[in-house]
Parts: C-alpha cells; structure tokens; sequence
C-alpha cells in the first residue's frame, strides 16, 4: 500500500512563506489578490503576529459586485451586499455580522446627471452617523 504525500500548491506555500516571515512585522501587509476575468475575486492581508485577513467578492452577471465577505483567521466577520438602482449606481452597501445580524449601512443618493449628490452612514438602530452633500459645476466637476 503507498503512502498518501500532501503536496502544497505554490500559492499555499507562498502564503505560509509570508506568514511566518511578515509574523512579527507590526503593520499589514497585503500578500496578495487573485482576479477572475479582469474583477477582484479576493485579496489576503497578513497583520501584526501571523493573524491574517480574506476578503473574496462575488460580482453578478453584468460585473457589478454584489457581495464581499470578510474573514479574519479564517472566520467570517462581516458581509457586505451591494444594491444597485436601474442605472446602475450603487445606493447601498449594507453590513451584517457573521450571523447575517444588521450593522449598519451607507447609503448614496445620484442627481439627474448621476451626479452622486449624497452618502449617509447609517447605523443599525437607524441613526445618521456620517452625511456627506456634494456639489458640481455645469461641467459636472465635483467642486464640494
């Protein structure tokens, strides 16, 4: 009977290459992002002391993206979803807990020009933390 060999991927041993060497390192360091058909599919950070970050995206069939999940040492942290409107500018990008418990949310609102015109940050329990207005001239350059 043979002997069953682990043998590790390139990627995988690149990786753990940085997270020993970047272990006691004290800011972040972004050891990589891997791209599928030109978009983002997910990004690893390793922080202070070997603890890392995974981010991975999931884009709907236009490209637009819709979800990003968030995981720190391999558990999932939080979920972003991204809302769209009809012409396809984002209005909302809201947070959930590894639960899928509401955190909160930012919120953009677009002029006639799809201009963006306002941004909320919003909390779970409703309230306005952050709310950003801009203005643009009649060449439509951001002047506020």
């Amino acid at each position: 009977m043979r002997k069953k060999t682990f043998i590790l991927g390139y990627q995988t041993l690149f990786f753990f290459i940085l997270l020993i060497t970047f272990s006691c390192c004290k800011s972040n360091f972004w050891v990589g992002k891997n791209y599928k058909k030109g978009y983002l599919i997910e990004e690893i950070n390793i922080k202070p002391y070997g603890s890392f970050d995974k981010l991975i995206y999931k884009y709907d069939n236009k490209g637009k993206k819709r979800v990003r999940y968030h995981y720190d040492n391999s558990y999932l942290k939080t979920i972003l979803i991204y809302h769209y409107d009809k012409k396809g500018n984002l209005v909302a990008v809201k947070s959930y807990d590894a639960n899928q418990k509401y955190r909160g949310e930012f919120s953009y609102k677009y002029d006639k020009k799809n201009n963006l015109k306002e941004e909320y940050n919003i909390r779970s329990d409703s309230s306005v933390y952050g709310k950003f207005i801009y203005k643009y001239d009649k060449k439509n350059n951001k002047v506020e």
